[in-house]
């Protein structure tokens, strides 16, 4: 585990487990923006034996928070030159251990980076985070290296959580005029779900299969069915969410290197495997690319990234406290 922390701020990072950001306490209220599922934070090497499969490989070891998706997102999928399943779920760098190094340690600021390379695509990862002394904010600047000699493909995303206890029923989600939810099939989402079936829409004015309105900025209670959607058209990347106390954090982002925000909502309506009832938690992930059915298919989209031979993409996210 690796802590940062000025006057307002204390947060943690398991980098011995994909560098999960698993604490963003807020000081002078006692808030933590983290939601953590039931299992708990535990090691994936610990977990128990279940059979080869990649989504349950995730799921089973899954703690919440706040993950890195890289360099494949979403369901296990194929390629290039790889077979099906070749790409775990959402990836590999989320139950790798990464290396780190302290930037500055100094009682303006402090910054450490973080890096980690992969196996199945021959990528470089880093990550500097940067704390600055009194600020309500943290700050990650990102490089993704292509270490080879040919072009890859590439989804990249973070896998950004909230749940209880700072948020519940009433809490707001603010997003930007423009911004517009695109819904799927809703055999490869939940069972039931609130939205209509393969629509796009404005977030403001979003409706279910009968045409009624549906408030996406406003969090329903307990039991309502929840779904997978993907929201685009920001032209800022930016969002805040916040609770009932008026207590929020904004999200604010490169939206020209992820454009999308994969929008996953779980109120306790889903009653099998892997939530069993257990969460209410909604994840708000900006994301290059889009479906959920993984890297190949969003090469087949054209909605997969890229990067040539060598080549350096950057990226930066902002996380900042909202108080009233």
């Amino acid at each position: 585990m690796l802590t940062l922390e000025n006057e307002r701020l204390r947060v943690s990072f398991a980098v011995g487990r994909g560098a999960d950001l698993v604490e963003f306490l807020h000081k002078p209220t006692d808030t933590d923006f983290v939601w953590l599922s039931a299992n708990g934070l535990r090691h994936p090497a610990l977990r128990a034996v279940t059979p080869p499969d990649a989504r349950m490989a995730f799921y089973d070891s899954y703690p919440g928070g706040w993950q890195e998706v890289f360099p494949a997102g979403g369901a296990p999928s194929a390629g290039p030159g790889l077979p099906i399943g070749s790409h775990g779920m959402h990836g590999e760098v989320w139950h790798r251990p990464w290396d780190w190094r302290i930037v500055e340690d100094a009682p303006s600021a402090v910054q450490v980076e973080l890096s980690v390379r992969t196996e199945t695509l021959p990528y470089r990862l880093i990550r500097n985070v940067r704390l600055e002394s009194g600020s309500p904010s943290l700050l990650f600047e990102e490089v993704a290296i292509n270490e080879s000699k040919v072009e890859l493909p590439l989804m990249w995303g973070h896998h950004i959580t909230f749940g209880r206890p700072f948020l519940g029923p009433g809490a707001v989600i603010e997003m930007p005029r423009g911004v517009e939810v695109v819904t799927g099939d809703i055999s490869r989402s939940h069972p039931q779900r609130r939205l209509a079936d393969h629509r796009v829409m404005p977030w403001h004015d979003a409706v279910d299969a009968d045409g009624r309105a549906v408030e996406m900025s406003l969090l329903p209670e307990a039991g309502t069915p929840g779904e997978m959607s993907y929201l685009r058209g920001f032209r800022d990347g930016r969002y805040l969410v916040r609770n009932t106390r008026e207590l929020g954090l904004e999200i604010a982002w490169d939206a020209a290197v992820m454009p999308y925000v994969w929008c996953w909502q779980e109120f306790g309506a889903m009653r099998d495997y892997p939530w069993f009832g257990r969460h209410y938690n909604i994840g708000l992930e900006p994301f290059t690319s889009m479906p959920r059915e993984g890297l190949a298919a969003a090469v087949e989209n054209g909605t997969a990234s890229s990067l040539m031979a060598g080549e350096r993409k950057t990226f930066w996210l902002r996380a900042t406290v909202s108080c009233p």
